[in-house]
């Protein structure tokens, strides 16, 4: 998966550049005739088309030759930029050679010194753009991945040094936990706990992996603390060779020199992820912006029959138990949250989510919005920030996640979403298990078809209102 990462990175660079040298072509060109008063038209853009595949062809053979894209965010940005600097100027040098070796005298020189000066710098800002965007997201907890290391020998400290040396592709090492705290851990730091204490580890912190050090003799101990982390949805890694349980994933992959076999219950295509998010970008980006008339007016009512602010904030738990602040239009009284504990005897759900169809907090706009799932909208900016998909599991709140059974917690191995099989299926007539069954079912065969078919399922169902408190 690491490699497989980087793997992908490197060619969604390489294609970027790609890009920018096209449009730095065009560009150059055009500029370049718009003087033609003073200096005369180009030839025809045809006869200079070959030399624009030359041109990507020599960036292209010159960065992999530099290995410019190889471990991109490990290098500093000064080293990166003049590596750039030293692939620009070869390609300029042999287009330069090309031309006079081939005669082709109609190329203007001042079209390459345009060409090449624009691509650089285009190049060199675009880099620095994308750097400064994962710094970002990884500087918000996301495109991160919290790493903790199972084991007290040298091997285990060799791979918290492998982990530190990689922390540019968003490993991120959380501590140590130890057979016991014996006087051979005490020297690893931090220890986050010990083995018997496993489960409760994984339900306090937020964890993405394990990493597994043992030997050949101790591997059938492993079985209990594995299939732990496999009902709680956490990903293991297990430096040895053997053979993966029940519905995990078995993955080989390769850290800083370190053979391990990765178990996941979680969709691993990195392709595919990368589709699914570029997806909830752009229709979450446009759904904000088709809707920005429904905003209006939804701010507006909310504003004339209600005390309170237009948006209601509440900490949910995504991805592995990270906290993010969900977002919706207001639809119950300022106060809501307070009165829920009078309440309670009320609930119609089963487990521990609190619903109720003639909640007395709903107000008379909120109860319209809520049929229609108007009050769910703004949860597209929760989408287009990276904390939650189009689809996946619904967000729970903390204290509902406090009491899952052990099975249930796996259904936080993956962002949550705006919709899911519950809600193409009766949304409040399904009894807690299946809810939590079905998300389960869904993370076990996910796919982007399927995304596509639950999305396509929902539209109508929130036109009509089918299913909705």
């Amino acid at each position: 998966m690491i490699k497989k990462q980087a793997t992908l990175i490197s060619r969604l660079i390489a294609t970027l550049d790609l890009f920018v040298i096209s449009y730095a072509f065009f560009f150059s060109y055009s500029f370049r005739n718009a003087l033609h008063s003073e200096l005369g038209h180009l030839y025809p853009l045809s006869d200079y088309m070959p030399l624009f595949m030359a041109t990507s062809f020599l960036w292209l053979f010159y960065s992999y030759f530099f290995n410019i894209y190889s471990d991109q965010y490990i290098k500093s940005r000064l080293p990166e930029i003049f590596q750039i600097l030293k692939v620009s100027a070869l390609t300029f040098i042999s287009l330069s050679v090309m031309v006079f070796v081939f005669k082709l005298t109609f190329v203007s020189r001042l079209f390459l010194v345009f060409y090449v000066f624009s691509s650089t710098t285009l190049i060199v800002i675009s880099h620095l753009i994308l750097r400064s965007v994962l710094r970002y997201y990884r500087l918000r907890g996301l495109n991160r991945r919290n790493i903790a290391i199972f084991g007290e020998d040298d091997t285990a400290v060799a791979m918290e040094g492998a982990i530190h040396l990689h922390s540019e592709w968003g490993l991120n090492f959380i501590g140590y936990i130890v057979e016991n705290n014996s006087s051979r851990a005490e020297g690893l730091s931090p220890r986050i706990g010990t083995r018997d204490q496993l489960e409760k580890i994984l339900r306090d912190k937020v964890i993405d992996e394990i990493i597994f050090i043992t030997t050949h003799e101790k591997l059938d101990d492993l079985e209990d603390d594995l299939l732990i982390c496999e009902d709680l949805g956490i990903s293991t890694k297990i430096v040895l060779n053997i053979l993966p349980r029940r519905i995990s994933k078995a993955e080989f992959e390769e850290l800083g020199g370190f053979s391990m076999l990765s178990f996941s219950t979680t969709p691993k295509s990195v392709i595919d992820l990368a589709i699914k998010r570029i997806f909830d970008f752009v229709f979450s980006l446009t759904a904000l912006l088709l809707l920005s008339p429904v905003f209006l007016v939804a701010s507006l009512a909310i504003k004339v029959t209600s005390r309170g602010p237009v948006f209601f904030r509440q900490v949910r738990c995504g991805k592995n138990g990270r906290r993010f602040n969900l977002l919706k239009f207001r639809s119950m009284i300022q106060d809501a949250e307070k009165r829920q504990k009078g309440l309670e005897h009320l609930n119609e759900m089963d487990g521990p989510v609190f619903k109720i169809k003639r909640d007395p907090r709903i107000t008379s706009v909120g109860r319209m919005m809520r049929k229609f799932s108007i009050d769910e909208t703004p949860q597209f900016i929760n989408v287009l920030m990276g904390d939650m998909s189009m689809v996946g599991p619904r967000p729970p709140l903390p204290l509902e996640v406090q009491k899952y059974e052990r099975w249930q917690r796996r259904r936080l191995s993956i962002k949550p979403g705006i919709t899911c099989y519950w809600q193409i299926s009766g949304r409040n007539r399904i009894d807690f298990e299946t809810w939590m069954k079905m998300d389960l079912q869904y993370i076990d065969n996910w796919s982007l078809a399927e995304d596509l078919r639950i999305i396509l399922k929902t539209i109508p169902i929130v036109l009509t209102g089918k299913g909705a408190s």
